[in-house]
């Protein structure tokens, strides 16, 4: 009966997280040429580039935000009241003492921006207030983490998702509203971003009320915000490393590539950036259920299911990396305009390693579970200075501008990622070394196999419009759910498949 609560629970979560991540691939997919062809994508590429400089002071709260959830849910699958409300009032007092820490530097940054990034002539203004407001996005939505421990201890991440689809339909309602009322302004979107975080506190803490009634909202400090902070500490320099990973694309073209390829790059960066969040909103799904696992001592059940999600999430992946690898150049032509057709081998080189780096992130939930985040923190540390210095050597010295930078980043993620963490999970968990790499190396063939495939398509295929270009990728994708069928999964997995498939139609 648990089992099928569990399973039944993480068919909602997926349905939500998918739903969640349908809106929001949707609206930036509509909304970023809107917006390139309405303030330039010299302009454009300051709106990421101010709210990526203000997320690196992420180092800081991911210490509390990554960590409170394991301890408020391990408390809560001992059945301990009275630690679930020490935790979560921890975790509020520390949240509300770093929202005031932060706010000296956040002002001070702002006097300070046109020092820290290269910014064309007419724009400090707009990028100033741009700043102030993703400072208040930023403390909002620190907040409002604390309030999803309840859905992600309850394994109800359904109720996380159903707000942030409501947060993304709002900002971009806000946001067009502001562009068709006024002369647009790099500012509006931030401006939209706030209305919409602003929502999901509101709404994110009605959700915890509703699914913790038991744990009272309280600001009083315990002796657990130093339990906290003393695990999240090496989250925060493991966090220092993701940054120098994923987060100097735009700073290192800022500074090393002219603006306007630079503006260009922070858009054709915009498809990988959803493929990351498509992977995230499956992988989500899965923590709670390997930490509740722990929390249970299962461990040879964790084992199994987590190698089973890295597999899955490969699998699901593989098709739309495909796609962006073979038909990145048709796809940006008729996105954007003719002109960014030339950055389909940037494209191509910024989503061929995602089947790796992606799926592998499941395997990241042991090391949570398990509190065991010293040494992951400190290689994600020394790769993502050796990604930096790699970046900064292509794009500048060696004169490669942003593909350098989109070579940098695959080269040195993909090195930690195939050689470290599922060695090292194998290692914490008693495993032999190769455990779980089962499922990590086979959705990367099929992913060179589908790019092949596609870019065959592009060579020789017209494809005049994007309605056609959806239509070319339905047929890849048909063609794509019959090899995974007789070819990516084993003859057992199919049977399982079936019975649940048949076990529905009969209830229904």
């Amino acid at each position: 009966m648990k089992h099928e609560s569990t399973l039944k629970k993480s068919a909602l979560n997926l349905t939500f997280n998918i739903a969640s991540m349908a809106v929001s691939m949707g609206l930036s997919f509509w909304i970023t040429p809107y917006l390139t062809n309405s303030i330039g994508s010299e302009a454009y590429g300051l709106i990421p580039l101010t709210q990526q400089f203000i997320n690196y002071l992420t180092v800081i709260t991911v210490s509390i935000t990554s960590i409170s959830g394991r301890f408020f849910s391990i408390a809560r699958r001992r059945g301990s009241l009275q630690e679930s409300q020490e935790y979560f009032s921890s975790t509020l007092y520390a949240t509300a003492i770093v929202c005031i820490l932060l706010s000296v530097p956040f002002i001070l940054s702002v006097f300070a921006i046109d020092k820290i990034i290269n910014i064309p002539d007419g724009f400090l203004e707009d990028v100033q207030k741009t700043q102030v407001i993703f400072i208040a996005v930023f403390l909002i939505t620190f907040i409002t983490s604390a309030f999803n421990d309840g859905p992600f201890s309850e394994n109800k991440l359904f109720y996380t998702s159903g707000i942030n689809i409501i947060n993304i339909l709002i900002k971009t309602a806000v946001t067009v509203s502001l562009c068709l009322c006024f002369r647009p302004k790099i500012w509006f979107v931030s401006a939209g971003v706030l209305v919409g975080a602003a929502v999901a506190l509101i709404l994110s803490i009605l959700a915890f009320k509703r699914l913790i009634p038991d744990v009272k909202i309280s600001f009083k400090p315990h002796n657990r915000v130093r339990e906290i902070l003393s695990s999240g500490i090496w989250i925060s320099i493991s966090e220092i490393g993701v940054i120098l990973f994923l987060q100097i694309d735009l700073f290192v073209s800022n500074h090393f590539v002219p603006l306007r390829e630079a503006g260009e790059y922070a858009v054709v960066l915009q498809l990988p950036t959803i493929l990351r969040t498509f992977s995230g909103s499956i992988i989500s799904i899965f923590v709670p259920v390997v930490v509740a696992l722990f929390a249970q001592g299962k461990m040879d059940e964790m084992k199994a299911y987590v190698n089973n999600a890295v597999k899955y999430t490969g699998i699901v992946l593989s098709l739309p990396i495909g796609i962006l690898c073979g038909l990145g150049g048709t796809l940006l032509s008729l996105w954007i305009n003719p002109g960014f057709a030339k950055y389909q081998l940037v494209l191509s080189i910024l989503t061929m390693h995602l089947p790796i780096n992606l799926s592998v992130q499941a395997i990241t939930s042991i090391q949570t579970a398990m509190a065991k985040l010293k040494i992951p923190a400190f290689v994600t540390l020394i790769m993502g200075c050796v990604n930096f210095g790699l970046a900064c050597l292509l794009a500048g010295p060696l004169k490669m501008g942003v593909l350098g930078i989109a070579i940098a980043g695959g080269i040195v993620l993909t090195c930690k990622n195939l050689l470290f963490t599922p060695i090292y999970a194998a290692h914490i968990t008693g495993s032999k070394w190769y455990t779980y790499f089962l499922g990590v190396v086979k959705p990367f063939f099929t992913t060179i196999i589908v790019s092949l495939f596609c870019y065959i398509i592009q060579q020789t295929v017209h494809i005049p419009n994007l309605l056609a270009f959806i239509g070319v990728c339905c047929v890849v994708g048909m063609i794509y759910l019959v090899f995974v069928w007789f070819v990516m999964i084993n003859k057992s997995e199919r049977t399982q498949f079936i019975e649940f498939i048949m076990k529905k139609m009969k209830r229904a």
